[in-house]
C-alpha cells in the first residue's frame, strides 16, 4: 500500500501488518499521481514538474526517471490487457508507455488545456478523458486511434468523473453543477440528464449489469 499527501512524503506500507516499509521524501517536487504495477512490483510516481519515476516496490530503489512531460502528471492509468501505462498531464498531452520497459509508444496531443484523467472501459478498447480549461472538456476515443475525436457536452461546468458501461454503448459523467449526463458512445447523442440534488456530484459508476448508474 502506498500513499502521500499534498506536502508530505510518499510512504509504502505492508498491507497485511500496516507497518511502514520505506519512505520517500518529497524533496520540494510533489508527487501528484501514483500507480503500483505487479510482476515485477513497481511504484510509478508522476510529479508536479512532469517527471515520471519508477521505483522497485520492495526496496524503494529508483529504477528510472523519465523527463518527457513538461508539467504536472495528473493521473497514471494501467491497461493490463494491453501492457500499457497512460499518463495524463497539464502539458496538454496523453502519453502511452510500455508497462514493462517504459519505452514511449505514443504521444497524443491536441487538447486545448490540461488533461486531468484517463478512464478506460473494461475491455480496454475505449478511453474517456477529462481535460480542457477547468476540466470542462470530455473526450471519448478508441485506444488504437491517434487523433482525439470531438468532445461531448457543452463545457458549461467542470466535469469531475466519467464512466463507460461494460457493453461500451453508454458514457456517464457528473459535474460541479450537480448534473449527471448519459450519452450514446457511438453517436455522441445525449440520452438524458438529471440533477438529483442541490450539490455537486463527484463520482459515477455503472452497475455490473449496466442497468443502473
Amino acid at each position: 500500500l502506498a500513499g502521500g499527501g499534498a506536502g508530505g512524503d510518499i510512504i509504502v506500507w505492508d498491507a497485511r501488518t500496516m507497518r511502514e516499509r520505506w519512505r520517500l521524501p518529497t524533496r520540494g517536487n510533489r508527487a501528484i499521481s501514483g500507480l503500483i504495477l505487479p510482476a515485477p512490483a513497481r511504484l510509478v510516481l508522476g510529479r508536479e514538474n512532469g517527471q515520471l519515476e519508477i521505483f522497485d516496490l520492495p526496496s524503494g530503489r529508483l529504477l528510472r526517471q523519465i523527463d518527457e512531460h513538461t508539467d504536472w502528471i495528473n493521473t497514471i492509468t494501467w491497461l493490463p490487457k494491453r501492457g500499457v501505462v497512460i499518463t495524463a498531464s497539464h502539458d496538454q498531452t496523453l502519453r502511452l508507455w510500455d508497462a514493462d520497459s517504459f519505452v514511449l509508444r505514443r504521444t497524443i496531443a491536441g487538447y486545448q488545456g490540461e488533461v486531468y484523467s484517463a478512464i478506460p472501459d473494461l475491455e480496454e478498447q475505449t478511453l474517456a478523458t477529462i481535460g480542457g480549461r477547468e476540466r470542462r472538456a470530455l473526450k471519448v476515443w478508441n485506444v488504437d486511434q491517434v487523433v482525439l475525436p470531438d468532445r461531448l457536452g457543452d463545457e458549461s461546468t467542470p466535469i469531475f468523473d466519467v464512466a463507460i458501461s461494460r457493453d461500451q454503448r453508454r458514457i456517464a459523467a457528473v459535474s460541479e453543477d450537480g448534473r449527471i449526463r448519459l450519452w450514446d458512445q457511438t453517436t455522441g447523442r445525449l440520452l438524458w440528464e438529471r440533477k438529483p440534488g442541490a450539490g455537486r456530484l463527484l463520482a459515477v459508476t455503472f452497475s455490473p449489469g449496466g442497468d443502473q448508474v
